[in-house]
């Protein structure tokens, strides 16, 4: 039997061919395809992914999952359960209670592919293939390289840089997959002005008020969140001031159970630092970094060359595999394009997001309505 619900309609009418511009994923990897034909193609996807997200559907799906079970379980007209054993109530009890909790849970695993799919085409430059056939004469990201490393030998120049050393030349063995013609590899620390780490010993600065400090956990689902702030009362020769954060400064956590973990500071803070788990990475041209942090949330991009880094019990990075990890550099004009592009599908991901979540919260209140009048004394 067919179950409908309004997120459904609206599903289907986004998703028809006729009235839908937006790109198609083109990876080989099948599994990726799937996940991309929720948000594009596939109505069955659609399906799944809205139910059940109206009452009238979860009733029904929670009372055709109660008939399903043995008549020693069964519900009457008025959902009082027959004479049972508690041990055997308990058990389907249960039963009725995980397979929609499994069944919600499905679809956040199918969503969190789906982004991640969506970002390795983004870097892979398959997102704008025929956004490139349409504009074949865009400067190519060799230049966007030449000018960063003029500007950074200005700097050096005028000692507002100290001068580093040479970045070794990215092998063969390291690059992880191919790129479009334009397009060139380079280490992350070549695109940075300023890579460093917070210092150790906060905890005597520890204040009620003060300067935000900004520790793992305000990064670990790859965005700045601060629901949960610390301060810091800093003296103005303190060796942490070098770690204080500006706008458009990206963040890697570096060591602990959120490794590799990336946020980009979007706001402006009138004093922030951060913590000795996390590096601080500031980049030549600051236009760069929505780019640069959707790359390095890439799991089987940058990301994943970082967490290869990582050895031993203890998982950690230090400031030269900071530096060191490969990043596909596009265009200035495609990267804007590609950003473009990822944020409506991620949207369309986080709409879908908010139905499946209001999904888990009703089906929860439902199932003790639906438990509250089944196991109701007899009137």
């Amino acid at each position: 039997m067919k179950r409908y619900c309004g997120f459904q309609r609206r599903a289907e009418r986004r998703s028809s061919p006729e009235q839908t511009d937006s790109p198609r994923l083109s990876t080989t990897d099948e599994s990726a395809c799937e996940f991309f034909n929720v948000l594009h193609r596939s109505q069955r996807a659609f399906r799944s992914c809205s139910r059940p997200a109206r009452e009238q559907v979860q009733r029904h799906y929670a009372h055709r999952k109660a008939r399903d079970l043995p008549e020693a379980f069964s519900f009457d007209r008025h959902c009082r359960p027959a004479p049972t054993s508690s041990a055997n109530t308990k058990v389907r009890t249960k039963q009725l209670h995980s397979e929609p909790s499994a069944e919600i849970a499905h679809q956040q695993s199918l969503l969190a592919k789906l982004k991640q799919a969506i970002l390795q085409e983004a870097i892979q430059g398959k997102l704008t293939a025929d956004w490139r056939a349409a504009h074949p004469d865009v400067e190519p990201a060799s230049q966007l390289l030449h000018h960063i490393q003029a500007e950074k030998a200005r700097l050096i120049a005028t000692k507002k840089l100290r001068p580093e050393k040479p970045l070794p030349k990215i092998t063969p063995a390291e690059i992880p997959f191919e790129i479009p013609q334009g397009w060139e590899w380079c280490r992350y620390g070549g695109l940075c002005e300023y890579v460093t780490s917070g210092s150790r010993g906060w905890q005597q600065f520890y204040s009620d008020s003060g300067a935000l400090f900004i520790r793992a956990q305000n990064i670990k689902t790859d965005k700045l969140l601060l629901d949960d702030k610390a301060f810091v009362d800093l003296p103005k020769k303190a060796e942490g001031t070098r770690a204080r954060v500006l706008r458009n400064d990206i963040l890697i956590t570096i060591t602990g159970g959120n490794l590799a973990k990336t946020a980009v500071v979007e706001d402006d803070f009138e004093e922030a630092y951060v913590s000795q788990h996390i590096a601080l990475t500031r980049l030549v041209d600051t236009g760069l970094a929505t780019w640069i942090h959707m790359a390095l949330i890439t799991d089987k991009g940058p990301r994943g060359t970082l967490l290869g880094y990582s050895r031993g019990d203890k998982p950690g990075l230090n400031l030269p595999n900071i530096r060191s990890v490969p990043i596909p550099l596009p265009p200035l004009a495609e990267q804007a394009e590609i950003v473009e592009r990822v944020e409506a599908l991620m949207t369309t991901c986080r709409a879908l997001e908010a139905e499946i979540e209001h999904a888990r919260t009703h089906a929860a209140h439902l199932l003790q309505a639906v438990l509250k009048e089944a196991f109701a004394p007899a009137s």
